[in-house]
């Protein structure tokens, strides 16, 4: 977002944090989906360390998965973050949703300072409600009836990509 003329520091506001991934790949994936769009801040919730195969997927953006940060859980990865936003595809009683393009509008009513998670779940289940009870704001991704939800890589590009463009 451009306040007085300045481009917003993505690197500096925004943390990716995934939760109990279980494909390097994706993991990855998701650090070169970064790097594309300019955010640097990686954490990972839930699991011990970084496989080989994440940094193959991850080509030219190995200098994020190098610096990103492992939790043993995601209390702690999101303990320093003012807000957490979190991507999901289930529609839960106990939890309001906002579509993605209300998120990102949200994300910029925030003062530049203010450090902003974005949650992503495991590729199987996606986000338990346990762990969504630390989140201020929960979206969905549009998609095609039929198809339960994206791959998390995916779910990644298609939440940065707008911040990204909004950005520039």
């Amino acid at each position: 977002m451009r306040m007085s003329g300045k481009m917003l520091d993505l690197k500096s506001k925004f943390a990716v944090i995934l939760a109990n991934p279980e494909h390097p790949e994706n993991i990855g994936m998701v650090a070169r989906h970064m790097k594309n769009t300019g955010f640097r801040h990686l954490r990972i919730a839930g699991v011990s360390s970084l496989d080989h195969r994440a940094f193959k997927t991850a080509v030219h953006a190995r200098e994020i998965l190098n610096s990103a940060k492992i939790f043993d859980n995601l209390d702690e990865a999101t303990a320093d973050l003012e807000i957490v936003f979190a991507a999901t595809s289930k529609r839960r009683k106990n939890f309001s949703l906002i579509p993605l393009e209300e998120a990102v509008e949200r994300m910029f009513l925030f003062p530049d300072s203010t450090k902003i998670g974005l949650l992503f779940g495991n590729e199987r289940t996606g986000l338990r409600s346990g762990e969504l009870k630390n989140t201020n704001f929960r979206y969905i991704i549009p998609q095609a009836a039929g198809q339960p939800s994206y791959n998390l890589a995916s779910a990644v590009l298609l939440t940065l990509f707008p911040i990204f463009v909004r950005n520039q």
